[in-house]
């Protein structure tokens, strides 16, 4: 199992490949994306041709780009978490009120008597953007995510898109909209925002893996309608390695997307996050050592 549309399943990416797609956007020049992705892919079947299409600059909210694997057949739009300041103020934009929402209702149990469709209501309702003549801070990056899609569909290539927490969050609106394959790390989640966003549950249903590790406190933040592959702790950071470590202890849809030219060591003399490998994964036992 994988995304792309090579006829090899070998050359389809895996929840993994996509996780070093999401990690690499923290780096701040191009330069240094490209050398976790390249590192990352080396001695594997997507090796070779792989290219950065488009980078935004490091200051844009919800950083995104995208890269062509020729292999996978496969356009990769990864979006980054929070990293600025300006990041920061656009997840209290985007999630503000319903994250104050949830703290009250430690109080008094509001979200639970509360109608789900009425509370989305009201938060598309009290969003100010339309009153102020500008748009949302995804705007861009939804325009330019429908303009690759169309590309895909032209050039007969599969669009997937990525994301860790603000990122993931930008990453289930934009999937949703453009009915493009989106998998997420740590994401924020997005349904109380649905009518916000002008998602629905089909285009989520349909579109969106979510990728939730426990006591991560992100994920919690809004609900996630879409599926969701738990995993048993979080990383004590961001960070590819370890946390394709506990990707690959997990069970369920996502541990079978991993492909065994990912888990084995011998193949890879740098570990996920572009660096000289420190930890050991043994895919036969499927666990970390």
């Amino acid at each position: 199992m994988g995304w792309g549309l090579s006829d090899s399943m070998g050359k389809r990416l895996t929840a993994l490949d996509l996780h070093v797609f999401a990690s690499a956007m923290y780096e701040e020049s191009e330069k240094d994306v490209m050398r976790i992705i390249l590192n990352a892919t080396e001695g594997t079947q997507l090796a070779g041709g792989i290219e950065t299409e488009f980078l935004a600059n490091f200051s844009q909210v919800g950083r995104w780009g995208l890269f062509k694997v020729p292999s996978a057949k496969a356009l990769v739009l990864a979006i980054r978490g929070t990293t600025t300041r300006k990041d920061a103020m656009a997840n209290i934009d985007l999630w503000g009120s319903i994250q104050t929402l949830q703290l009250v209702s430690r109080i008094t149990p509001l979200l639970e008597v509360i109608p789900v469709q009425w509370l989305q209501r009201v938060n598309k309702m009290i969003n100010l953007h339309p009153w102020m003549g500008d748009g949302e801070v995804y705007v861009k990056l939804l325009a330019f995510a429908a303009d690759a899609k169309q590309r895909c569909i032209k050039d007969g290539y599969d669009l997937i898109i990525t994301g860790h927490s603000l990122g993931g969050g930008l990453a289930q609106t934009v999937g949703a909209r453009v009915h493009a394959t989106a998998v997420t790390w740590s994401p924020v989640g997005v349904l109380y925002n649905m009518d916000r966003f002008n998602i629905t549950e089909r285009g989520v249903y349909r579109n969106i893996v979510n990728v939730q590790p426990d006591l991560d406190v992100v994920p919690l933040i809004d609900k996630q309608p879409g599926f969701t592959q738990r995993m048993l702790a979080p990383p004590p950071r961001f960070n590819a390695t370890r946390s394709a470590c506990q990707v690959a202890s997990s069970t369920g849809f996502v541990a079978m997307l991993v492909a065994e030219t990912w888990m084995q060591t011998a193949s890879h003399k740098w570990g996920l996050d572009g660096f000289p490998r420190t930890e050991c994964i043994d895919y036969r036992t499927v666990t970390c050592v």
